[in-house]
């Protein structure tokens, strides 16, 4: 995750714990994938954002990770993806 002031002085964010702990205390604002904070934990409001053009999700892997869980979720994704 990037840096979250425009001087480049904020703090640097490395995961989505982090991130909700540092909007808790209010020295972030944050626009986040509905996902990821669904449902809002304790102390945080969600407003949306409702003229957001639409996101990209992709799905990454090791290059030669083909074990049976993996292929059965990229399989899955991409079936959903066609529809």
């Amino acid at each position: 995750m990037a840096r979250c002031s425009d001087d480049g002085n904020g703090p640097e964010i490395a995961d989505a714990a982090a991130l909700i702990a540092l909007v808790r205390i209010g020295r972030v604002i944050a626009v986040v994938p509905r996902s990821l904070i669904t449902p809002a934990p304790p102390g945080i409001v969600c407003v949306p954002v409702t003229d957001a053009g639409p996101s990209q999700i992709v799905i990454a892997r090791r290059e030669h990770d083909h074990r049976d869980h993996v292929t059965a979720l990229i399989t899955a994704a991409a079936s959903l993806r066609q529809k």
